[in-house]
């Protein structure tokens, strides 16, 4: 299985997160829901994680030049051997 097997959340913080999803979660989206918050809001989240990741991005400025050469395999299907090819 590998050097750090994941141990599963104990009962009682299963349950938990539960009671938090299905009583308290659940029931204030549907109100943000119905009353037309829903959308505007998840909008605004959306907008705020792009602009973040975008001035996160530490590629920003790159523009790629004629030299450039981009290599993309899967993992743990050659990568070294195809860059050693390239």
């Amino acid at each position: 299985m590998g050097n750090f097997p994941r141990k599963p959340p104990s009962i009682p913080v299963r349950l938990t997160y539960c009671f938090l999803a299905d009583f308290v979660a659940a029931p204030i989206v549907r109100a943000l829901d119905r009353t037309g918050h829903l959308e505007p809001l998840l909008r605004k989240w959306s907008e705020k994680r792009e602009r973040h990741a975008i001035a996160k991005n530490p590629f920003r400025g790159y523009v790629p030049g004629e030299q450039d050469v981009f290599v993309m395999t899967y993992a743990k299907s050659g990568t070294n051997w195809v860059l050693q090819i390239v």
